[in-house]
């Protein structure tokens, strides 16, 4: 048996056979290649050459490996459990990973562990650990991912919904350059509700123009003379209240009677539009981080190198990351959603139903892009990179905060494909527009898509180490 890695050679041609009953031990001094034979014979590392057979059977991958693990018991060089779990908690988890197991309290039995039931691992000696990892993590949060998973979009959504609430466009500030007549005209534009004018000399009244505190300035005169930006929404309406003023202050008359109905239509706010792109955000985020951390932290604590020492299926483990997100995802939905209808009235016009589908697909699109970034990652640094790459495209294109509709045709369709914007067309379209699902074919075609894609590729590239 041989194995290098690169041009360091572990193991040598090791010859070696060890029969049944027998109690062997290899010695050797550091880096003599003694970890890596054990892992080996363990199965879980590949040697470059040679055949190695435990009871009778070579190691293959596929059921066959999985038979020959469930007749072995594996005691790595390094325990790393879950500090949160109580020690049944671990032996229950690590039984469910096999077809015939003793039952847990026969294994506390064995170990002597049995006033320890209860106690979480983290409370545990040194050699407690041990005999509870001869006897033997899950998915946790951290405390702090809390706030960021539920308390953030809230505090987002509060904070903008104040910001932007519907109260009309307020008074407008427009500047009056001194000269003749400018008291009279300043007075004339005062006294509309939505103006309010201030005479100002004329480098004072371009400071204020190119920084935005006076909407527009008037230069009285014949003719009267309006400088503005016209790019600025609040200019054009101030140049339009302006001239109304003036004008009917020089006898203009409507030639087509009118009235106003005013009605503040639910859906149109800010709000509205804000609460279902805040959704698909925080689905975003708790997926690929929720998922993407926990995996490369098992990595780095070795737990992943424990779970390879027992028959459970890679594509188990992994579908146990995505099936955990419903987890979360009830109480994500119903706090962001909650709160959007008790403080602002947002109301969801669609079916419940509908939209618990759609978070659900989400959440599970999501969920599956961050396994596929977590797939290699080795280092929490390096996972967290590559998370910021997949998740800022989405979170600046993907119409969370203001429409996609704004970037130039060329891009719409690349923004279209994006996973988190068929996803915020498919929440607002039911939250807002009461759509029904069978309207919503390509988005959710669009998020189930990039699940299923990331989840086979990920399947695929996985490394436990």
């Amino acid at each position: 048996m041989t194995k290098r890695f690169g041009d360091v050679v572990a193991v040598a041609g090791l010859d070696l056979t060890v029969g049944a009953g027998e109690c062997f031990g290899l010695l050797g001094p550091n880096g003599a290649g003694k970890t890596t034979t054990i892992e080996i014979l363990e199965g879980l590392t590949s040697p470059d050459s040679g055949d190695v057979e435990i009871l009778g059977t070579p190691w293959r991958d596929g059921a066959a490996g999985r038979a020959l693990r469930e007749r072995l018991g594996i005691q790595l060089q390094e325990t790393q459990l879950a500090d949160k779990l109580t020690v049944s908690e671990v032996l229950a988890l690590f039984r469910s990973f096999y077809r015939r197991s003793h039952t847990v309290e026969e294994v506390l039995a064995l170990v002597e562990l049995e006033e320890k039931r209860k106690a979480r691992v983290v409370t545990l000696s040194g050699g407690q650990k041990q005999r509870l990892a001869v006897a033997m993590r899950e998915f946790y949060r951290e405390p702090e991912a809390v706030f960021w998973v539920f308390g953030f979009p809230i505090v987002l959504a509060f904070a903008l919904g104040l910001a932007f609430r519907n109260t009309g466009p307020g008074q407008l500030q427009v500047g009056v350059v001194a000269g003749p007549g400018d008291s009279a005209v300043a007075a004339l534009l005062d006294s509309s509700p939505r103006l309010v004018a201030t005479v100002l000399d004329t480098a004072t009244a371009r400071l204020r123009l190119r920084t935005g505190r006076v909407a527009l300035v008037v230069i009285p005169g014949d003719p009267v003379v309006y400088r503005y930006d016209s790019t600025r929404t609040e200019s054009g309406l101030a140049r339009l209240e302006v001239d109304e003023v003036l004008q009917r202050a020089r006898g203009r008359k409507d030639l087509v009677a009118v009235r106003d109905d005013r009605a503040v239509a639910p859906g149109s706010r800010y709000i509205d539009f804000l609460i279902p792109g805040l959704l698909g955000m925080n689905l975003l985020g708790s997926g690929i981080w929720g998922v993407g951390f926990s995996v490369v932290q098992a990595r780095q604590r070795k737990l992943l190198k424990r779970y390879m020492a027992t028959p459970m299926r890679r594509s188990h483990y992994l579908l146990s990351f995505i099936l955990s997100r419903l987890v979360f995802l009830i109480v994500e939905v119903v706090a962001l959603v909650g709160f959007g209808w008790l403080l602002f009235g947002v109301a969801v016009r669609g079916s419940f139903a509908t939209l618990a589908g759609i978070t659900i697909l989400g959440s599970f699109s999501f969920a599956g892009l961050g396994l596929l970034v977590a797939s290699r990652a080795k280092t929490i640094e390096g996972v967290s990179g590559l998370m910021n790459l997949v998740m800022l495209p989405m979170w600046i294109l993907s119409g969370t905060f203001f429409s996609y509709a704004r970037f130039p045709d060329a891009m719409i369709p690349f923004v279209k494909a994006l996973p988190l914007t068929a996803l915020n067309d498919a929440l607002r379209a039911v939250m807002i527009d009461g759509a029904a699902v069978t309207s919503l074919g390509t988005p959710l075609a669009i998020v189930v898509a990039w699940g299923a894609v990331s989840f086979v590729i990920a399947l695929k590239i996985f490394r436990w180490r």
